[in-house]
C-alpha cells in the first residue's frame, strides 16, 4: 500500500506539472461576445479589440479574441510589432467597416510609429496585408485599421521598413551624442505629443480632435470601446459622455458614436446633419442643422431625450438625466429631463437671464450669464457645485459630476 501511495504521488505530481506546462503554451482568449444588428465591441486580450457598426451584421454572431503564445519572429509582408491574435469566427462578413485594434510593443517600434498598421492574414505564417484607414494611438500603444472580415492580425512594420536606426559598421543602435556622462537626450528622443483642436472628458475617458488630420484619439477607460475611435474619420466636434463618445463627421455633418450602446445613446438617427452635439451619462442631444431644434436618442427614464418640439436652440447641454438648451429667440435656458426627486431644482433655469454657453453636471448645470459674463447655476449643490465666486468674469465653463470650473475672462 505505501508504494502504491507514493506511485500516486509521483503520478499526481507528473499530471500537476504537465497541466502548468500546457496552461503556460495555451494561447489567451477573451470571452466570447454575442453582439447582432444594432452593433458592439468585443474585447480580447491586452486591449486588442472588434468595434462592430450598427447594421454590420444581420444576424447575432458570437465573437472572441484569442492571441497567440508565439509570435512569429518574421512573417511574409510584415515585420511583427506587437503579438499575434485571431478574430474568430472565421468566415464572418460584415456589411460595414469594422474597426480593429491591437496592441503594440513600442520597443520594437522605435522611430518609426508612424509607419505601423495592423496587418491581416488568413493563415498565421502570412502572407499579411496592412488595413486601410491605420490611426496610431501613442498614448495607448494601440494602431487600428478597417476591415470586412475576420482573421489573424498583428501590429506591424511593412517588411523593409527597419524599426532601429543602427550602424552597421559597430552594430549599436543610435541613441544620440553622448561623452559618456550624460544620457544624449536630444529632440529626436522625445516623443511625438499631438496637439489638439478641442478635448471632451466623459465618465473615465477623454477624447480630443488632433490638429495635424482631424482624427480622434482617445485615453483613459475602454472597456465599452468608447476610447476607441473609427479610424480615418475626421471630425469637426465631440463630446464624451459617461461611457460612451459622440462627434459631427467632418465630411457630411452626421453624427457618429462608439462606446455603450446599452441605451441606444450610440446609435444616431442616420442622414441627420447637426450643427453641435452634446453626450450625456447615457443619452445624447444634437442641434440639427437644418432647423435648430434638438433631436436625442438614448435613455429617456426621466424624459432627458424629450426635448421640446417646433422650437430652436443655440446652445445644448446634456447633463446626468436633463438637458439643457439656450432657447434662439430670447438666449434663455430651458431644460427637460429629471426632477430630482420631483424638486423641480435641476429642472428649473432662472427666469429672465439670457446665457452666452450652458453646460450640464450629473444633478447641476451652469451658464455664463450674456450680460456681465458671471457664472450662475441651478439644481443641486453637491459639494458646493452650485457655488461659483460673485463678480467674475468667464469666457467658458464646464461642469462635472459634482463640481464646476470656468476659465477666466480677465486672465485666462
Amino acid at each position: 500500500m505505501q508504494h502504491y501511495g507514493n506511485f500516486m504521488k509521483v503520478a499526481w505530481l507528473a499530471a500537476l506539472l504537465l497541466a502548468i506546462s500546457c496552461s503556460k503554451n495555451d494561447d489567451d482568449a477573451g470571452a466570447e461576445v454575442s453582439i447582432g444588428p444594432r452593433g458592439g465591441v468585443v474585447t480580447g486580450p491586452d486591449g486588442a479589440s472588434l468595434d462592430i457598426p450598427s447594421g454590420a451584421l444581420d444576424e447575432e454572431v458570437r465573437f472572441s479574441i484569442h492571441r497567440h503564445a508565439n509570435t512569429p519572429s518574421a512573417t511574409a509582408g510584415v515585420t511583427p510589432a506587437g503579438a499575434l491574435y485571431e478574430f474568430l469566427p472565421h468566415g464572418v462578413v460584415f456589411k460595414k467597416d469594422v474597426v480593429v485594434t491591437l496592441p503594440f510593443d513600442e520597443s520594437r517600434v522605435a522611430d518609426a510609429a508612424e509607419a505601423l498598421a495592423v496587418y491581416w492574414a488568413d493563415q498565421d505564417e502570412g502572407p499579411y496585408a496592412a488595413l486601410p484607414g491605420a490611426q496610431v494611438d501613442g498614448f495607448a500603444k494601440r494602431v487600428s485599421g478597417f476591415t470586412r472580415h475576420l482573421s489573424y492580425g498583428l501590429a506591424g512594420l511593412p517588411a523593409d521598413d527597419t524599426p532601429v536606426d543602427t550602424d552597421p559598421t559597430d552594430g549599436t543602435d543610435d541613441t544620440g551624442d553622448t561623452d559618456g556622462t550624460d544620457t544624449g537626450d536630444t529632440d529626436d528622443d522625445l516623443p511625438d505629443v499631438p496637439t489638439f483642436t478641442s478635448l471632451s472628458a466623459g465618465g473615465g475617458h477623454t477624447c480630443g480632435i488632433r490638429e495635424d488630420n482631424g482624427l480622434a484619439q482617445c485615453w483613459g477607460g475602454n472597456d465599452d470601446g468608447q476610447a476607441a475611435p473609427p479610424a480615418g474619420i475626421q471630425f469637426t466636434s465631440l463630446s464624451t459622455g459617461q461611457i460612451h463618445t459622440c462627434g459631427i463627421r467632418e465630411d457630411n455633418g452626421e453624427a457618429l458614436c462608439w462606446g455603450s450602446d446599452a441605451s441606444e445613446q450610440s446609435a444616431p438617427p442616420a442622414d441627420v446633419v447637426f450643427s453641435s452635439l452634446s453626450a450625456g451619462s447615457e443619452h445624447t442631444c444634437g442641434i440639427r442643422e437644418d432647423n435648430g431644434q434638438v433631436q436625442c436618442w438614448g435613455n429617456n427614464d426621466s424624459g432627458q431625450s424629450s426635448p421640446p418640439e417646433g422650437v430652436a436652440f443655440t446652445g445644448l447641454s446634456a447633463g446626468g438625466n436633463h438637458t439643457c438648451g439656450i432657447l434662439a429667440d430670447d438666449g434663455q435656458a430651458l431644460c427637460w429631463g429629471d426632477h430630482a426627486f420631483d424638486s423641480g431644482a435641476q429642472f428649473a433655469p432662472p427666469e429672465g437671464v439670457a446665457f452666452a454657453s450652458l453646460s450640464s453636471g450629473n444633478l447641476h448645470t451652469c451658464g455664463i450669464r450674456a450680460d456681465n459674463d458671471e457664472a450662475e447655476c441651478w439644481g443641486f449643490n453637491t459639494l458646493g457645485s452650485l457655488a461659483p465666486p460673485p463678480e467674475v468674469k468667464f469666457s467658458s465653463i464646464s461642469a462635472g459630476e459634482n463640481h464646476t470650473c470656468g476659465i477666466r475672462a480677465d486672465d485666462g
